[in-house]
Parts: C-alpha cells; structure tokens; sequence
C-alpha cells in the first residue's frame, strides 16, 4: 500500500512537471495577448520551412502609438487583440505571429491572389468600429517566396515594401516585386556610400548656355554627377533626395559650387570665354539656410580670383516661399558681390509672379514643361509663354529657356525675343562644354 502510495505521489510530481512544462513552452511558443505564435516559434519556424513556397507578408499598425499615449495601453491592448481576430479570419490556414509591438508577420503556402486577402482585411479594418473610433489602419508589405531564397530574406523584402509606402504616407498595401527589391537594394547601396564618395567620386558637368539673338556663347551651368566603380553612373534622381534626407545635400552643393569657380576661373584665364561669361550651380534651399553659405561662396571667389559678376546662383521659388524673409537678407548679401541670381524652374511649382518685382533676381528660368506645353497645345502654349515674357521684360528681368530640343521651339523663342537658352538641341551637360 505505501509502495502504490508513493508510485502515485510520483507520477502525479511528474504530470505538474509536464503540465508546468507544456505551460512555459505554451507561452514561449504563444503570445499571451493574442495568442499568435511568438518571436520563437518564428525563428524556428524560419529554420524548419526555408525551401516552402508561398507569400510573406509583414504589417504594421498605424496610428497605434497614439492610441498608447493618449488612450492608454489596455486601450492599444484591444486594439492589437482585434487585429489577430481579423487575422486569424482572413488568414485561416496560414502561420501568424506577433514579432513586437504592432508588428505581425504571416506566411501563407499559397501564392495565389494575395491581393484578395490583403483587401478582406483592408474590409474589416475600414467596418470595424474600434479601428474607426481610433483612426487605426495598416500597412503591409509582402512578397512571393520562392524556394531560392530563406523565408527570412523574404520577409526581409515584404518589410521594405512596407517601409516605402509607410514614408511616403500610402495606406495598406505593396508587393515587393523583383524590380522594386532591386532598387531598394541600390538605394540602400547609394546611402551607404553618399557622404563618403562627395569628394571622391562627385565631379561637375557643364551645360553650354547661348544668346539666342546671335548664337554666341554666354555662359554653362555646373550640374552634379556620380559615377562609383559597383554602381556606375548614379543619377540625381537618386542620390539628390538621399542627401537631402540624410542632411548632406550642402556638401554636394559646394562641391559643385567650387568647381563651377575653378572652371570659371581657368576659362577666363585662358581667354577660351569673353570677359562678360557666367557658370551658374543650384543651391538647394537646406544649403541657402545655412550660416556658413555666404562666406563659404565669398571665399571660394577670393582663393580663385573670381569676380562675382562671372558667377550665378540658381535658386528655386518654394525657397522663396518658405523662407522669404532670411533668404531675400542673403540674396542680397550676394549681390554685394555681384553675383547675379537667377530663379530655377519657373512655373514647374508654385507661382511667384507676383513677388519677382519685389525680389533681388536677375534672370528667370523658364521650365522645360513651357515647352512641352506649347507642343500638346500650340495655341494656349503659346499664348502662355507670351504672355510670361512680357511680364518678364516689364519687370527688367532676362529669361533663360530650358529643355529647347527642336528646331521650331528655338525659332519660337528668337521670334519672341528670349534672350538666352539652353538645351540638349544646343549642347549636351559635359566635363569640357567647349569641344
């Protein structure tokens, strides 16, 4: 009896232990809020199914910190407990976990219309009365796993298709489709490598400018290139929004800036340009807002011997705009030098015809889209860009046409008495314009 006593003591100490067990392991492999598989179970899930076929999808909440701050967190509780419900429903015979936070990773067999799920859900988040009162939604990324790749990589992708459109403020959805995962690598690539190659790898390009009324040459303007011997030829586009994000666009702005006054500089001394030739660069507006601009632009003309009149600083009208007041202050802190200043891409965004009369600019670039208009609509086009010179002249100020690529447009704009152009009709952007 006391030997079947102590047999049952024992097998009832070793089914708590087991049942402590399956109970630890429960939580570790569980979320105890929604009670999606947890971080854990996804690493070994990762190990265990990395040649599986199917989507990956990654999704994050929005607005759910807010309801955290201001509703407090049995409030987001809720929130992300209705969220597994949704998914749970849509997402019947797939694998979710809760990773961290408002972050919940899915892996589907299937590869078929991801799309349709995406939308049911997107259906139950826009009828749902918690996420309305709340003003909560989502965004999510996925991507087609092939067995080439681990499911870790491939989230990895779903997660920078989710990243993009959550920038860019876009709502629910983006596939990361092979072209895309390519370009944000090269992104990714090019912002590693932006601040370091500024002044290795960045070089000037200049844009021949001409006197429409005779053909003569009056000036170039500086524009910024990048060749990198992976990525070859890197273009504006890219990196100049990279820069600008990371806060290091002034330094590619006066690297050009320099080498805009050293070409000035080594053409007037060779006598290859008449005495009145001018190289013009942009300044962006994050450079112009700078302390250090002006005496940086004043000193380079001291080192090269470079008058200002032989120098132009293209700006744009939102810097106008956004800073008026400290930007017309150093404007005119430039003109004590002579530097002439002229208006970049004029009628391409916001309209300041109305302040031109009032602001120290000497020339106005018209955009490439004048052109473009006059070719989709010759009459109206035409009519517009008339109209624009006049109020230019009337306003003493000189014009400069860009993007002129065919004949008809360049006679046009002789006819009209457009001072000065520039285009790929007239000289393409090259180290040495004067070959």
């Amino acid at each position: 009896m006391g030997i079947n006593f102590m047999l049952f003591i024992f097998i009832v100490f070793q089914l708590a232990i087991l049942f402590k067990y399956l109970q630890v392991k429960k939580q570790l492999t569980r979320d105890d809020l929604t009670k999606l598989y947890s971080r854990k179970t996804y690493n070994e899930f990762c190990k265990s199914k990395n040649s599986s076929e199917g989507v990956t999808f990654l999704l994050n909440l929005n607005n759910f910190k807010k309801v955290n701050d201001l509703y407090g967190h049995e409030e987001g509780d809720l929130v992300l407990y209705q969220t597994s419900l949704f998914l749970k429903k849509v997402f019947k015979k797939d694998e979710i976990f809760r990773i961290s936070g408002d972050e919940f990773y899915i892996f589907s067999h299937s590869n078929k219309t991801p799309t349709d799920k995406i939308e049911k859900l997107k259906e139950l988040f826009s009828d749902s009365f918690l996420m309305k009162k709340y003003n909560t939604s989502f965004t999510l990324g996925y991507h087609k796993k092939s067995s080439c790749i681990s499911l870790q990589e491939s989230f990895k992708c779903s997660d920078m298709a989710m990243s993009a459109i959550k920038k860019n403020n876009e709502l629910w959805y983006k596939e990361a489709t092979n072209n895309f995962i390519e370009r944000a690598r090269r992104n990714e690539k090019i912002k590693s490598l932006l601040e370091n190659s500024i002044n290795s790898e960045f070089y000037a390009v200049f844009q021949p400018k001409y006197n429409l009324s005779d053909n003569s040459l009056s000036g170039a303007e500086a524009l910024a290139r990048w060749e990198n011997n992976d990525l070859k030829f890197i273009s504006p586009a890219e990196f100049i929004p990279l820069a600008e994000k990371m806060g290091i666009v002034y330094k590619i702005d006066y690297k050009i800036a320099e080498e805009a006054i050293k070409k000035v500089a080594v053409l007037l001394e060779k006598k290859s340009v008449t005495k009145d030739f001018r190289l013009s660069f942009n300044m962006s507006s994050e450079t112009f807002m700078r302390e250090d601009m002006v005496p940086y632009i004043f000193d380079l003309l001291d080192f090269y011997k470079v008058d200002g009149k032989n120098i132009e600083i293209e700006i744009t009208e939102t810097m106008i705009l956004n800073n008026s007041k400290t930007t017309i202050e150093r404007l005119e802190k430039l003109k004590e030098k002579d530097i002439l200043i002229s208006m970049d891409d004029f009628t391409a965004g916001y309209s300041t015809v109305g302040l031109l009369a009032t602001l120290p600019v000497d020339i106005v670039k018209f955009d490439r889209s004048l052109i473009l208009a006059m070719n989709e609509d010759d009459q109206k086009g035409k009519v517009i860009y008339k109209g624009l010179v006049k109020i230019m002249k009337s306003l003493g100020l000189k014009i400069v046409a860009e993007g002129i690529e065919k004949e008809e447009d360049l006679e046009f704009l002789i006819q009209n008495s457009v001072e000065y152009g520039q285009g790929f009709l007239l000289g393409k952007p090259q180290r040495d314009f004067l070959i």
